[in-house]
């Protein structure tokens, strides 16, 4: 199997920092688990679960630079013995073309699961791409100075007002959208209250707070990153201006049981067997406790948008003068809804499904 991607960052970047394993463990998807072996030798262990067939996979991994471009992890033990992944990083037209080639070698045990097991190897390689993307992102930028202490786990990003914020499990979080590329830019909410919806570890939440809103109330249901984003509220001292709640955000106040091992970005509020049970809270119960009348919302819940937005009452979403939604499944439905009462629309595709709306309520 072999596919690629294209990264914005430099080719010398993605390099450099593909070279460190110790890097490459802590910016893994956070269901992968990791143990470091042997450092100087590149060797780890890594576990991998496999829901689709009820199976985990537990193996020695060595990590080798073999050429000035290319990478190679070997699978030195277990039913995945001597399968590699070949990773190429080539320049082109000032990005990066990121080559990846997965052999699978299996026992007979297995083979009958070779195609979902090499999906779950191509999906949990591309995640840890774009994470180390996202990192170096943060590392290389030249809109704030970065620094990182204890072993990468803390990190420090020096605003343009030169005000430093401290972030704990920054790398289950996207600080380098909100702080270097201003993905909430549009948003006028200087000495407004915002609703940050899906705030993960509070890098959002606190990107809002020391720009200038008024009040934060930051929803977040996976424990994890709630756990983080709390410690990154008091760590910054900012637990006047930011609310933090353990909640989703749904059409209709109710509680769900999920998996509390989830966390980082790009996970759906989905009912789990068992688990924690976490609040679902309306955008109705929000306005009414904290008494919004002239509120910004962000949306970035990998889904429960279309749920919110569709379902909550017109007066409510009235109560918002700004709206900035990521949408993860097309906009029609969303940009519809939104025009019907009131709100001018402006839409910024990422791709066919994916993008941004950015809604204004017209008086």
């Amino acid at each position: 199997m072999e596919f690629s991607y294209i990264s914005e960052s430099k080719q010398k970047h993605l390099l450099e920092i593909f070279g460190n394993i110790e890097l490459i463990l802590k910016l893994s998807p956070p269901q992968i688990k990791n143990e470091l072996i042997n450092k100087n030798e590149g060797l780890f262990r890594q576990t991998i679960p496999i829901k689709k067939i009820k199976k985990t996979f537990e193996f020695k991994v060595n990590h080798k630079k073999i050429s000035d471009n290319t990478f190679l992890f070997e699978i030195v033990d277990g039913p995945l013995k001597k399968s590699t992944i070949n990773i190429t990083f080539q320049e082109k037209n000032e990005k990066t073309k990121i080559n990846l080639k997965l052999e699978l070698k299996l026992g007979l045990k297995y083979k009958f699961f070779s195609y979902i097991i090499s999906e779950k190897l191509k999906a949990t390689n591309l995640a840890l791409i774009k994470r180390l993307e996202n990192f170096s992102n943060l590392m290389f930028n030249e809109k704030c100075p970065i620094t990182f202490e204890n072993d990468y786990s803390t990190l420090i990003i020096e605003t343009d007002s030169k005000k430093k914020i401290v972030f704990e499990g920054w790398w289950l979080g996207d600080v380098s959208s909100a702080f270097i590329g201003e993905v909430y830019g549009k948003l006028d909410f200087k000495d407004k209250v915002i609703i940050d919806i899906g705030s993960n570890i509070a890098d959002s939440s606190i990107y809002f707070a020391v720009k200038g809103a008024r009040k934060v109330i930051g929803l977040e249901p996976f424990p994890k990153n709630f756990n983080f984003g709390r410690e990154n509220v008091q760590k910054n001292s900012l637990e006047e201006k930011i609310d933090l709640l353990l909640s989703g955000c749904s059409s209709k106040s109710e509680e769900i049981q999920i998996d509390p091992s989830l966390s980082g970005l790009s996970y759906k509020m989905e009912k789990s067997d068992s688990g924690e049970i976490i609040k679902q809270t309306t955008l109705t119960e929000l306005c009414n406790r904290y008494n919004i009348s002239d509120g910004v919302l962000k949306m970035n819940c990998e889904g429960c948008e279309y749920d919110v937005i569709l379902k909550t009452p017109e007066i409510t979403l009235k109560k918002f003068s700004q709206i900035l939604i990521q949408y993860h499944d097309s906009a029609e439905n969303l940009i519809e809804k939104l025009s019907s009462i009131g709100f001018k629309i402006i839409e910024e595709k990422y791709s066919n499904k994916k993008g941004q709306i950015f809604a204004t309520l017209v008086l």
